[in-house]
């Protein structure tokens, strides 16, 4: 018996020895990812100016929201987090540097040696549309050889593209998506062969392949073709379906600022997602920590101080207080700064006009109503949204529908503009979740209304008619005619205006301001050995979706007409 029971332990000992070995060459592989960090050192030692006349504690905040005087010290941050993370890589999808100027390339490249060598953790580059700007793509490769390119058992002769062993399961696949000197991704045809002779070969060699690349790969919200024409790339060359019908499930690419996960669906069924992380000098200063294994989990993490002496000269002390103790609210006032004055500058006549390619010529007579309408629609979009707000004979856009008996629902939101940047900050945090019935969408669609109904008081009911069907003909939309007219009887504007607004604006307001699946920030989604087939993945969601929209639905109608 105790000779059996030996025997036993023996046999227990062994396979857990080789549990043990199974379980280490298995281990998962994590990875650090960390968009859009714009370094530019040479900005620390220059005083800051003034960009805003909005918050004196904030006065050098602006650049559209983003933030450059911030770039070295967040830079800095990140990598001591990544220092003592879990992470076994770094990956870095392009605009690593402000301009693309070779000092900001080789400051850049000594602090990510520096890195490596106190780390021992691995950093992978690839160049973005800002860093080719003054640098070419082949000088980029050698300023960076250490970060891929030396150890790189392909590398294409037409671009900065290179493929790297990661670990015995696992290849990168870092894709040159630019078109150097310009902002527009430069992905052609024989760019996307390489990349599906890549994909061939790692099939062959048993290897999974994690992409990264700059520009999106696909689009993310609603209109982002339209707002990011030259952003994304499938469409004009077909490497999503080249990529996900290769076995290619996950790309990490950047280039919008924005926070978000899509996937694209090929012919065959395979599904990759494209995985956006949040620009690093925007607000809330994010990065991912992806753990590959079994399945793939995603989660968010931020920098949340940064060291003051890295910040440049001249920035306040309040400022500089809330820097060194909560990054994502000083990132956020930020934001909000310089996103306001881009909201402005975007809804001006000239920028609207060409946005609708309109024509001084041969557009003349819609020329001529739009000139006018948008002249009158800035005034709106400033007007404070409540009546308690408002300046002695100011009018408030509460005052202005309540003539016509419709009623706003409560907020903290100042005016419209101030709405469209918190919608916006939502977008780049992800995970946005404004419903039909929000205060946000309620306020953006009556909001619209007041001030369709203001600009268009004084065109006839043909032309605001016209104008309508213009509009929604250029946001993709065939409106009813006897709709479009209702709208446009002078005596019905103000509710014929939210009659198609409910119809046309909700959901285009909804498409962008609600994210459904998957989630941005914190979500687990299939491993490279999970078969499972879009169908199949999206079965359930498309079924809680769909009791969504009905939900939200009736929730949007009684809050409009009963509210």
């Amino acid at each position: 018996m105790k000779k059996f029971l030996s025997v036993f332990l023996s046999a227990v000992l062994l396979l857990s020895c080789f549990g043990s070995f199974a379980v280490a060459a298995d281990a998962p592989l994590v990875v650090s990812v960390a968009n859009d960090l714009h370094f530019d050192p040479e900005i620390v030692t220059t005083p800051v100016t003034k960009h805003n006349n909005v918050n004196p504690d904030f006065f050098h905040a602006g650049h559209g929201g983003q933030m450059p005087e911030e770039s070295v010290a967040l830079l800095h941050a990140y990598l001591a987090l990544a220092e003592t993370d879990e992470c076994d890589i770094v990956l870095l999808p392009g605009d690593i540097t402000n301009d693309g100027m070779i000092e900001q390339h080789t400051v850049l490249a000594s602090l990510l040696a520096e890195f490596e060598a106190k780390s021992g953790k691995q950093v992978f580059v690839i160049p973005g549309n800002h860093d080719l700007f003054n640098t070419s793509a082949e000088e980029f490769g050698q300023i960076y050889t250490d970060f891929g390119y030396a150890a790189a058992i392909a590398r294409d002769s037409q671009s900065a593209s290179y493929v790297s062993e990661l670990n015995g399961e696992y290849r990168l696949l870092a894709i040159d998506s630019t078109n150097p000197g310009q902002s527009s991704h430069g992905m052609n045809a024989e760019r996307a062969e390489w990349v599906r002779q890549q994909c061939v070969k790692a099939k062959e060699d048993g290897k999974k392949l994690i992409a990264m690349m700059h520009h999106n790969l696909t689009d993310h919200f609603v209109f982002a073709k339209q707002l990011h024409p030259t952003a994304i790339v499938e469409g004009d060359v077909a490497l999503a379906e080249i990529l996900a019908t290769n076995g290619v499930k996950y790309i990490f690419t950047g280039h919008t600022h924005d926070h978000d996960i899509a996937n694209y669906t090929a012919e065959d069924g395979s599904v990759i997602y494209d995985v956006v992380t949040g620009s690093m000098f925007c607000y809330p200063c994010p990065y991912r920590i992806v753990t590959f294994s079994d399945d793939v989990k995603f989660e968010t993490r931020r920098v949340t101080s940064v060291d003051t002496v890295l910040l440049p000269p001249g920035i306040t002390e309040t400022a500089l207080a809330l820097a060194a103790t909560d990054m994502t609210a000083y990132s956020k006032i930020c934001t909000w700064i310089g996103m306001r004055s881009t909201v402005l500058s975007y809804t001006k006549t000239a920028s609207v006009l060409k946005l609708m390619k309109l024509d001084k010529e041969t557009d003349a007579q819609m020329y001529d109503i739009m000139t006018r309408v948008l002249d009158k629609a800035n005034e709106v979009i400033v007007w404070p949204f409540y009546e308690k707000d408002a300046e002695d004979g100011e009018m408030s856009i509460e005052s202005y529908l309540g003539q016509y008996d419709i009623s706003i629902p409560a907020s903290d939101y100042a005016d419209l503009v101030d709405l469209a940047v918190e919608i916006y900050q939502a977008e780049v945090v992800g995970d946005e979740n404004f419903q039909g019935y929000s205060p946000e969408v309620m306020l953006v669609t009556r909001g619209l209304a007041a001030v369709l109904h203001y600009a268009l008081a004084d065109v006839s009911a043909e032309e605001f008619a016209a104008v309508l069907a213009f509009v929604t003909n250029l946001l993709g939309y065939d409106v009813n005619e006897d709709l479009l007219r209702y709208a446009g009887d002078a005596i019905s504007r103000m509710r014929g205006l939210e009659l198609v607004l409910m119809t046309v604006a909700m959901p285009l307001v909804c498409e962008f301001t609600i994210d459904n699946a998957p989630a941005d920030s914190n979500v687990t989604l299939p491993g490279y050995d999970d078969d499972t087939t879009a169908d199949n993945l999206s079965f359930f969601a498309q079924i809680i979706n769909f009791l969504k929209s009905i939900y939200n639905a009736l929730m949007t109608f009684f809050a409009h007409f009963f509210g």
